[in-house]
């Protein structure tokens, strides 16, 4: 019982901050610390085998008297309470005094970053090299003329008639006397306009070019056309006043430029915006 009460009055003074009584007390404990030591035993084991809520000691020291040595087996520790700060939080008679313990800092991780791809954006309009996939210029043909292959051309066909200087009612009479506007079985392979040339999947055993898409069988065929005036003294210019001169060149006989004519009369006209 006389135990209980000292554990109780030093609580009382370490929880009212009273730094005073605390040294009051532990001082007065040191010198009436053997006469409550066990000599046979574990010294204030006997008390209190966790009687650490001074010491901050994992186990109980005390002077253990040895009654066969005449001598001191454990010295006492003095304390220095001088700079203790109480806290609601001590427990006494478990984790002796002092605020709880601190929390381990954690580490710290930087989000990882990630580089996306750039991907290039090419202009809307005509490629040089036969791969164009949109475009931005309004359609001078109205829909319904073009079939197959070519439906849904239209743009392509105005887009790459004004890169290449080619008048579009000459390139889309041409279309319709060699592939019938796209219905053609070369149709099927994207070449629209009778063009003699290797494309870029090769070319039949008559020479006609094979290619991938229309859109690389049209800027071949058109960009054909537009060279003309180049090598021939005779075309003036890729339209269809000239349609006389390039019907000679464009496919042997006397007939091929009446016969673009006439579709170009009869049904391209008035396709044309």
């Amino acid at each position: 019982m006389k135990n209980m009460q000292l554990l109780y009055t030093f609580y009382l003074y370490i929880n009212t901050g009273d730094i005073k009584g605390i040294k009051m007390f532990v001082a007065s404990f040191q010198q009436n610390l053997n006469y409550i030591s066990n000599p046979f035993a574990m010294g204030l084991m006997s008390v209190n085998p966790r009687l650490d809520f001074f010491s901050g000691l994992a186990a109980a020291t005390s002077p253990m008297s040895n009654p066969f040595m005449n001598s001191s087996i454990f010295t006492v520790p003095t304390f220095n309470f001088s700079n203790v700060t109480p806290s609601v939080y001590t427990n006494p008679f478990a984790m002796g005094i002092g605020a709880l313990p601190t929390m381990p800092v954690l580490p710290t991780f930087q989000m990882p970053t990630f580089a996306f791809p750039s991907f290039k954006v090419e202009s809307q309009g005509v490629s040089n090299n036969y791969g164009v996939e949109k475009y931005t210029t309004a359609s001078k043909i109205k829909p319904g003329l073009l079939k197959g292959n070519l439906k849904g051309k239209e743009g392509v066909i105005t887009a790459l008639c004004e890169k290449y200087g080619v008048d579009i009612a000459l390139v889309v009479s041409i279309i319709g006397q060699e592939s019938g506007f796209g219905k053609s079985r070369l149709a099927q392979h994207n070449n629209f306009m009778g063009y003699r040339a290797k494309g870029d999947l090769g070319k039949s055993a008559k020479g006609f070019g094979y290619f991938s898409t229309p859109e690389k069988g049209l800027e071949a065929g058109i960009q054909n056309i537009a060279k003309y005036p180049e090598r021939y003294a005779s075309v003036k210019k890729a339209d269809m006043n000239n349609i006389d001169s390039i019907g000679k060149i464009y496919c042997e006989g006397s007939t091929y430029a009446n016969s673009i004519k006439n579709i170009y009369n009869t049904t391209v006209k008035s396709y044309l915006a």
